[in-house]
């Protein structure tokens, strides 16, 4: 049974979200847990009428950004006004199943190095809920995010308990203990406000691992993802969410990775970006691959001084952190291939002119 005192706060940052927001708040205030659940919304100075619609809702709490902000700043202020022992950023296109926050404290609390619980999401399409998996967590692969399980049919694969353990919780609905964050605060952010939006929750979830913290997936805590609602229909969007979801990766790589990690790694880290900027990657235009390291050099300044703070306060081995970002030499060998196939004369010598 809960405590008593143990509240959680559930945090949404809204940004024209109006064709979400009603379902998204009936989810919340159906919850089975018997303990107090506050909901506190920041909007980022929404247009399509979704403010007026939450000035008329008496069970939030309302913040108003004059402009829009970001996801990190207003995350940030939504979580330094909560009063919870556990905290839930939930996007606005998020449904929780009514036992969704009751599951999720049950497995925080088993544990008091727990710092992180992951949920199973699934992909609701067009307003339809489904069997399909949206994330089981986050996994890196050669330190790009992939939420673990996307697109494919839920069967049970993920659920075995050898594979609760996990790097980190979807930013969509992560459930995080309020100490842990403290913890992680730097100096008065949680999630880094320069990301602004993109990558934010993988960097929380790496400083929380370097702390020793743990993540764990709670496959009974389930819940629905109407995955990038705010970018439908909206090409600037969606190619910023490239630009800077890549940016953003490096910003976080410049701070987290060790320097024993590099020092082991540095052959293979090499050859794969070099690989990654170069080659054709999942439909992204090298201009746009090229255009976030731009951008992750000049941001360079300020994740050099928090790199600082993180490193000195890392708790864990790099034997640990090994295990969610691994290497092999079949992978080196490969990406040793494709950068030198890449970089050859014959893949960038004129062609001669025709007739």
């Amino acid at each position: 049974m809960e405590d008593n005192n143990e509240t959680v706060s559930v945090c949404v940052v809204n940004w024209n979200g109006m064709k979400y927001l009603p379902k998204c708040l009936n989810s919340i205030y159906a919850q089975d847990y018997r303990c107090e659940v506050e909901v506190i919304i920041v909007d980022n100075n929404s247009t399509d009428g979704s403010l007026e619609y939450l000035e008329n809702q008496d069970r939030i709490k309302l913040m108003k950004n004059e402009v829009n902000k970001g996801f990190s700043y207003a995350y940030n202020q939504a979580i330094k006004a909560s009063k919870g022992d556990y905290i839930l950023p939930l996007n606005f296109d998020v449904f929780i199943e009514k036992n969704f926050i009751s599951e999720m404290v049950k497995t925080i609390k088993s544990n008091p190095s727990i710092g992180i619980v992951s949920a199973k999401l699934y992909k609701q399409i067009d307003g339809n809920e489904s069997n399909i998996l949206d994330s089981t967590g986050i996994v890196m692969e050669h330190f790009f995010m992939r939420p673990r399980g996307e697109t494919e049919e839920d069967k049970g694969q993920y659920d075995d308990i050898e594979k609760r353990r996990i790097f980190g919780a979807c930013g969509a609905a992560p459930f995080y203990r309020m100490a842990m964050l403290e913890d992680i605060r730097f100096p008065d952010e949680v999630f880094d406000k320069d990301f602004v939006n993109y990558v934010e929750d993988v960097d929380l979830s790496w400083r929380a691992q370097l702390r020793g913290w743990v993540c764990v997936y709670n496959p009974k805590a389930t819940a629905y993802h109407e995955r990038g609602a705010t970018r439908k229909n909206n090409n600037k969007i969606k190619r910023d969410y490239l630009v800077y979801g890549f940016k953003n990766r490096y910003g976080s790589m410049v701070k987290n990775m060790t320097s024993e990690y590099w020092r082991r790694n540095r052959v293979k880290i090499i050859c794969r970006e070099v690989t990654f900027l170069l080659s054709y990657y999942n439909g992204v235009s090298r201009t746009v691959r090229l255009e976030a390291l731009f951008l992750a050099l000049i941001m360079l300044r300020k994740m050099l001084p928090k790199r600082k703070v993180i490193q000195r306060r890392k708790m864990v081995t790099d034997d640990y952190m090994d295990t969610f970002f691994c290497y092999d030499k079949v992978e080196l060998r490969q990406s040793l291939r494709d950068m030198l196939s890449l970089l050859s004369f014959k893949n960038y010598r004129c062609k001669r002119k025709r007739g």
